[in-house]
């Protein structure tokens, strides 16, 4: 979702089902940490203060914006919390998937941004105290082998069954 109102009507909907409910944003380009509308993370999670929301994660969005997501929800406390980034060069504000503009169409990967690269950020957030990570668009199996390879090497306990969350735990 892109706006604090997105998300707000989402998550009413969906916490009417009783299930879990997690809420997702997706970031703005400039990799400040701002939704895709301008609104700051801070106030998009507030604005859902109300709803038993248990999760909250960025996603289709440069790396660094999750990034700064983490660092700016830091202090929120829900058992999910984290991001699944993209590996596009920066999408254009106005850029359309089937648009007539120059810059419309498919987008092209980042070169800087490779499955190593990919996998380092994805580490990163889990020092940042991230409970879900992934990969969005761009991302290949060579992504998923790599950010797993990062979590046998430097989060091992993730691995261990008696500290996964489940939805008798959460």
């Amino acid at each position: 979702m892109s706006s604090i109102a997105e998300a707000r009507a989402a998550a009413q909907a969906a916490c009417s089902t009783e299930k879990p409910v997690w809420v997702s944003w997706t970031l703005h380009e400039d990799r400040s940490g701002r939704l895709r509308s301008g609104e700051s993370v801070k106030d998009a999670i507030t604005a859902l203060a109300d709803l038993p929301v248990r999760g909250f994660l960025a996603n289709c969005c440069a790396p660094e914006a999750v990034s700064r997501f983490l660092e700016q929800s830091a202090a929120v406390d829900v058992p999910w919390k984290g991001g699944y980034a993209n590996t596009f060069s920066p999408i254009p504000e106005d850029w359309m998937l089937d648009g007539a503009g120059q810059s419309d169409g498919l987008l092209p990967y980042r070169k800087d941004l490779d499955p190593e690269s990919y996998a380092s950020h994805v580490c990163n957030w889990l020092d940042a105290g991230a409970t879900v990570v992934g990969g969005c668009c761009g991302t290949r199996p060579i992504h998923t082998e790599k950010m797993r390879q990062c979590i046998d090497t430097k989060f091992p306990h993730l691995l261990d069954r008696r500290y996964h969350k489940t939805p008798d735990n959460i």
